[in-house]
């Protein structure tokens, strides 16, 4: 983004959010912020297909996540149904069947996660108006909306986690300092790791969520890598993604050390925005609750088969699109086989895909740490178990290690880890397995002493 761009974006947000807190209650296709230009006031739009997912009560249906912003990012507003096409692989859907409505006019609920920057770069200024900025940010959220503030230094902090009050966390974020001389260093991307575990530890937290990060510098000593962040916040599959967006505060800071937060912005869904001034980080900060705030829900009554679909909306000459997998409520397909050869036959190509799915590899766990480093077990369908018994798939010859101390499950896509009650407890990302918990590739996995990596 141009710097003469940046400097007509900061002016563009100007007093947006305090309009988002009125934007409760509207009907449907109206947005929060009322200085949001019209269709055909916007010189250049841009559509962006968040999320799709699937409803089977009151009725069975499909919902699809977006935004329309204009060329400066705003929201666009004054949208009708009327405006967009929605294709499910060949299949136009009727236009008579698409419901359109502004997301809060939905009901839908959504959970944040500020990441701040707290390395010694940022003390002053900076920090101040990062705190009030964020502090502004709780204001604008619902309070029934989740929200949790992570910061970043040498070390990562939760400073405010899910289900702690309102009241609460306004008060952790005023009292929050600086800590000097231990922040001498931007853990940029664990900071960020940690905000996306933050949500996808919780999976009762709205499915509608995102992160805003805010730093001065580029990654100084992260365990974590770029794709591990990107690969978690997507998610796999059917998972709600994350999306990311990235605030760089130049200061006096080389403007090359926003590289790595350009790059996150940008592969996880979110924008990319430069702040040459501590003051304009509130405009910033405004401008993408105003985004995620005001966007928009199209639904549409659906035959819900069980199978993975294609999804395209269309809307004036752009295109996005999103695969799902429809839950199966049971399809009406099935009394049309009828006659017994045909369910012989299914029957008989239905043994074949479950065998093969059975012996098919899901995964492996490599052991990195402790007396077995190096050693490998293959995941396949059902239950792979962990220990230092000579009866586990497994074994770990580690005395901080239970004798039956962990199970991963794997049920299709889905793959799960759960403590079996161990002594010294099961950890991923650093994190403990209070339940049955899913991992992604790329996790680390603790059991006890003993730490694994799973990949595909």
């Amino acid at each position: 983004m141009r710097a003469s761009l940046r400097l007509v974006l900061a002016l563009a947000f100007l007093g947006a959010g305090s309009a988002l807190a009125q934007e409760f209650g509207q009907e449907s296709g109206e947005l929060a912020d009322p200085n949001a230009p019209e269709l055909g006031e916007a010189k250049g739009v841009r559509l962006l297909l968040d999320d799709i997912t699937t409803q089977v009560e009151p009725r069975a249906e499909v919902q699809l996540y977006f935004r329309v912003l204009s060329s400066l990012g705003l929201p666009i507003r004054g949208l009708k149904a009327s405006d967009f096409e929605v294709w499910q692989e060949q299949q136009r859907i009727p236009d008579d069947l698409l419901e359109l409505a502004a997301l809060r006019a939905s009901g839908a609920r959504i959970a944040a996660v500020v990441a701040l920057d707290a390395s010694g770069s940022m003390k002053g200024e900076a920090f101040a108006s990062a705190k009030d900025a964020s502090l502004k940010l709780l204001e604008l959220m619902d309070p029934e909306d989740p929200v949790a503030v992570v910061t970043f230094a040498d070390e990562v902090n939760t400073v405010v986690n899910f289900g702690e009050s309102r009241t609460q966390a306004r008060k952790a974020l005023r009292e929050l300092e600086i800590d000097l001389p231990k922040g001498q260093h931007t853990h940029l991307l664990d900071g960020v790791h940690r905000a996306v575990e933050l949500i996808r530890a919780q999976p009762t937290l709205p499915r509608r969520s995102f992160v805003v990060v805010l730093s001065d510098g580029e990654d100084e000593g992260s365990t974590t890598t770029q794709e591990q962040v990107i690969q978690l916040a997507n998610g796999v599959e059917d998972d709600p993604p994350v999306l990311l967006f990235a605030i760089g505060y130049v200061g006096r800071a080389r403007a090359e050390s926003m590289n790595a937060l350009q790059q996150l912005a940008g592969r996880a869904g979110g924008d990319f925005m430069r702040a040459d001034t501590a003051a304009s980080l509130q405009d910033f900060f405004d401008a993408i609750a105003n985004q995620v705030l005001s966007s928009y829900v199209i639904r549409f009554p659906a035959d819900l088969d069980g199978d993975r679909h294609t999804l395209r909306l269309n809307f004036r000459g752009q295109s996005a699109t999103r695969q799902v997998t429809y839950p199966d409520l049971g399809s009406s397909l099935w009394p049309m086989l009828g006659a017994l050869a045909a369910a012989a036959v299914l029957a008989g190509l239905g043994a074949l895909v479950f065998l093969w799915r059975s012996r098919a590899s899901a995964g492996r766990l490599e052991v990195v740490s402790g007396a077995n480093a190096g050693a490998v077990v293959t995941l396949r369908a059902g239950k792979t178990r962990l220990g230092a018994c000579e009866d586990n798939d497994l074994i770990l010859t580690d005395t901080t290690v239970s004798r039956y101390h962990a199970e991963i499950l794997v049920d299709g896509r889905r793959i799960e880890i759960e403590d079996l009650h161990s002594t010294n407890g099961t950890f991923v990302n650093g994190g403990p397995v209070q339940r049955r918990q899913r991992i992604r590739p790329g996790d680390r996995i603790a059991l006890a002493d003993v730490e694994l990596r799973f990949e595909r």
